[in-house]
């Protein structure tokens, strides 16, 4: 024989506190829904602001990768937010490769050179060497570190005190004929390429005086096994080393 329970009824004060014991437990589920869509929120807003922050330009921050935009060929690659001028030179100086016209390299690679080296409106400070890539390669070393000790010495102080986007900023550059049968000798190995001189002009600054930095140099662009680089800039009258000529 089954044994029936017998449901005994609630009295009104009963039911009241299970009602709001029900809905104390709603507002809690409820409370912890939207703290996660907060926390959620605030993470991705943070991102965001932490993405955009790094992409802006300008002093006091960092310059962002141009990777969607990075321009390469078989043998080289375009330094990092590129301007203009050294867009349009690039792509010569891939157009050249392509063709495997050596002169045309050799002009390219020194209007490539200038146009980084002496552009400072796109570095980030005076660790960020310009236009090494087309150094000679047991070379590039040394002339970084004897560039942040000179062209370069007082660049974090220029962005300090007039702002990044007003230092200087190669606008063209014109060179002469690159002249073969230019040699140099290296580590007791001979190489033959171009010389060649450059001219250059700075886009105008409210902030600084452009004629006082240097806007000629002459350069000599060997074949290093396929691949060409400069092995001297002239007349500073020493090599990329510094202290004693490619040749001897």
């Amino acid at each position: 024989m089954t044994r029936q329970t017998k449901r005994v009824a609630l009295s009104p004060e009963e039911k009241a506190k299970r009602r709001k014991a029900k809905k104390v437990n709603n507002n809690i589920t409820l409370g912890i829904i939207i703290l996660s869509i907060a926390v959620v929120a605030f993470f991705l807003f943070n991102i965001f602001t932490i993405g955009f922050k790094s992409s802006a330009g300008g002093s006091g921050t960092t310059l962002s990768l141009d990777s969607g935009k990075k321009l390469s060929n078989d043998q080289y690659t375009i330094g990092n937010n590129p301007t203009d001028v050294q867009k349009e030179y690039f792509n010569e100086l891939s157009k050249a490769v392509e063709a495997n016209d050596p002169a045309k390299i050799a002009e390219y690679v020194v209007k490539s050179f200038v146009s980084d080296y002496y552009t400072w409106t796109n570095k980030d400070g005076n660790y960020e060497v310009g236009g090494v890539q087309y150094i000679f390669g047991t070379k590039f070393t040394a002339f970084q570190e004897e560039a942040r000790w000179t062209f370069y010495s007082d660049l974090d102080l220029y962005i300090t005190q007039y702002g990044r986007e007003n230092l200087i900023e190669v606008a063209s550059v014109e060179t002469t004929e690159p002249r073969a049968g230019a040699t140099s000798t290296i580590n007791g190995e001979e190489y033959e390429g171009y010389y060649l001189e450059a001219n250059w002009t700075y886009k105008d600054s409210s902030a600084i005086d452009v004629s006082k930095f240097q806007n000629r140099a002459y350069f000599v662009v060997v074949n290093n096994n396929g691949r060409y680089e400069i092995t001297e800039i002239q007349p500073l009258g020493n090599d990329l080393t510094g202290g004693e000529t490619a040749d001897e």
